[in-house]
């Protein structure tokens, strides 16, 4: 009997990346927010018994902090004296009572009573606020791509009359007497350059409408190469945006710099050195990828493996090539002292490469090239 199974062919497993992942998660801005409309990171502590809420210091105040530092900070007395300052300018609220409202005025006050703190301490808080303060300060990078958002336009409308570090914004007495942080900064004048650019776009636009009453043809190609640059524009801020969500979410804290070699443990026992890692820069890529290895095609991995390993055969190839040449050239060379040529038999030719060959084989010496499918000693039996 036969079998009369019909045979189907295997179905290819494919992966999708939903939607939802391929969004930006918005929760990404909530620092840049804080530091927008804030105009500060704030961190919780408690101290024999006070509660503190310490904030992240601005540019201007980490300046005149500077300025307090006396000639002798580097004595301990200096030391200890700068970190008191520093402790007590990161303060916002002490006790449930906002620390900025009227600050000149009782902000020595403050510095004594950190100066009372024991040095151990000082250090563990000042440690935390240096924590805090770098991470303000990678958010700064996001101002960039943050001000193309709805949501930041929207809020730039809101707010575009009224200085960021203004109580009306804040929501915090005291807070215009800080000044406006990098962030707020940059973040305003991006988005002053993107009205003014909006205000010539439209101006050009009614230019070109005009232009249109006399010029048909031409204003078309005119738009047609404006709707090329808009699209440039628009496709590289999206590769801006996916550069520096890349660089801020992938982050290594304490980790190896770029570029380093990295040298991990094997289960063996034995050591390597890891010179570069491949990963996916994207969630399509990583799909691409899980696809490739579960219906046994090539992914990126393989592809550069077997790029190194076409290299390195057509390399062997080239030295094998360049072997024979300079073998061939050495057989029919005349001896020394001799000035004319003498002509060596085929036969005699065919024995010495042979010659040479088994002494090849002997060494255990193989080196075959891509284009050779035979063993390197088959075509040397006449």
């Amino acid at each position: 009997m036969t079998d009369m199974t019909e045979t189907r062919p295997q179905e290819r497993v494919e992966i999708h990346v939903p939607t939802n992942y391929v969004q930006t998660d918005e929760t990404i801005w909530e620092d840049l927010e804080k530091l927008l409309f804030t105009g500060f990171l704030t961190s919780h502590a408690e101290f024999q018994g006070h509660h503190f809420v310490f904030k992240t210091l601005n540019h201007l105040e980490l300046r005149f902090i500077d300025l307090m530092r006396s000639s002798s900070s580097s004595s301990p007395e200096g030391r200890l004296a700068f970190r008191s300052a520093f402790i007590a300018h990161s303060v916002v609220m002490a006790n449930g009572s906002s620390a900025l409202w009227d600050r000149p005025r009782h902000i020595n006050r403050l510095v004594k009573l950190f100066s009372k703190m024991p040095a151990s301490h000082q250090d563990k808080v000042v440690e935390n606020l240096s924590a805090l303060n770098d991470r303000a300060t990678r958010t700064y990078p996001l101002t960039e791509v943050y001000v193309h958002e709805n949501r930041s336009k929207f809020r730039w409308a809101q707010f575009k009359t009224t200085p960021l570090n203004s109580p009306t914004v804040t929501g915090m007495p005291g807070t215009e007497l800080i000044g406006m942080n990098h962030c707020q900064l940059t973040w305003t004048a991006l988005n002053r350059f993107l009205d003014k650019y909006d205000e010539m776009e439209k101006d050009w636009a009614n230019a070109k409408f005009v232009g249109s009453c006399m010029a048909g043809k031409g204003i078309r190609s005119i738009d047609q190469r404006d709707q090329s640059r808009h699209e440039r524009e628009r496709i590289d801020r999206e590769e801006k945006k996916m550069e520096v969500l890349r660089t801020y979410l992938n982050r290594t804290v304490g980790g190896p710099p770029r570029g380093a070699v990295e040298t991990v443990s094997l289960p063996d026992g034995r050591t390597a050195e890891v010179v570069g890692r491949f990963r996916a820069d994207s969630a399509q890529e990583l799909a691409a990828q899980l696809t490739a290895a579960l219906n046994d095609e090539k992914d990126a991995h393989d592809l550069a493996v077997e790029s190194q390993i076409q290299h390195i055969r057509r390399r062997s190839f080239e030295v094998e090539r360049e072997r024979r040449s300079m073998l061939s050239s050495a057989l029919v060379r005349p001896p020394d002292g001799d000035s004319g040529s003498r002509a060596i038999s085929r036969g005699e030719v065919d024995t010495r490469m042979k010659r040479i060959r088994d002494s090849m084989l002997e060494t255990r010496i193989r080196i075959t090239p891509d284009s050779e499918t035979s063993d390197a000693g088959s075509d040397g039996d006449d």
